[in-house]
């Protein structure tokens, strides 16, 4: 099992990734099976999401919203699963801001995500995308 600093160690890894928009990285911290959903209101017509592997959506979310800067804000981190509260400076086309989220986070054995299910503000995420 993964302990609690291996578990934040890799979302901070992640985040890394996510700033540098390099989806190569990105790939490499899912399981071949993995989930991602951004919950709360439908967001199709912003980007593609729902229970499906994470490649799609997380490569149309770095190809909108550039990640500035991250910072766990708090965590909590019980067994393979972890909740990850984020501050996260972004910008798209509709302007720049900080804002902040929740993840849910399962990862497997070998230490790759997964569920990843995020909790945003998602007029935000409307508003930025223009």
């Amino acid at each position: 099992m993964l302990s609690r600093d291996q578990i934040i160690a890799t979302v901070t890894k992640i985040y890394a990734a996510r700033v540098d928009g390099d989806m190569q990285a990105l790939s490499q911290y899912w399981t071949p099976d993995a989930t991602f959903r951004i919950a709360g209101d439908r967001m199709g017509e912003v980007m593609a999401t729902g229970p499906a592997h994470p490649e799609r959506p997380i490569g149309e979310l770095v190809e909108q919203f550039r990640f500035h800067r991250t910072r766990i804000v708090d965590a909590i981190v019980e067994g393979n699963r972890a909740a990850v509260h984020m501050e996260v400076e972004v910008s798209a086309k509709g302007g720049r801001m900080t804002t902040e989220c929740v993840d849910l986070w399962e990862f497997a054995a070998d230490g790759r995500f997964r569920s990843l299910q995020q909790f945003i503000d998602t007029a935000l995420v409307r508003k930025l995308a223009g």
